[in-house]
């Protein structure tokens, strides 16, 4: 898991979203992966996002009640040498499967 958003309160039980982040291209596992993390967190799982530059085409045809959404990235910048934060946030565009 990547992200984790999680209601400020309660503390004991609050609603989550699981975010799983792929700098490449998402595999099925990876989608695999995702539903496990929010198995884990039951009924307090909303929903989760997977983040990808792409998806297979099976990933896009998952079923609606995964209640799991899809967000292509784009990012304008070369990763041959490390980037700051406010660099990668000014270049990062996300676009819904």
């Amino acid at each position: 898991m990547d992200i984790l958003i999680k209601d400020r309160v309660p503390i004991a039980t609050a609603k989550k979203i699981v975010v799983e982040v792929k700098r490449s291209k998402a595999q099925m596992a990876d989608l695999a992966q995702l539903k496990e993390y929010m198995d884990e967190f039951g009924k307090e799982c909303i929903a989760g996002v997977l983040i990808a530059e792409a998806f297979p085409k099976s990933a896009r045809n998952q079923d609606a009640s995964a209640r799991i959404r899809l967000l292509r990235h784009k990012f304008s910048l070369d990763w041959s040498s490390p980037r700051s934060f406010p660099e990668i946030l000014a270049n990062l565009e996300l676009e819904a499967d």
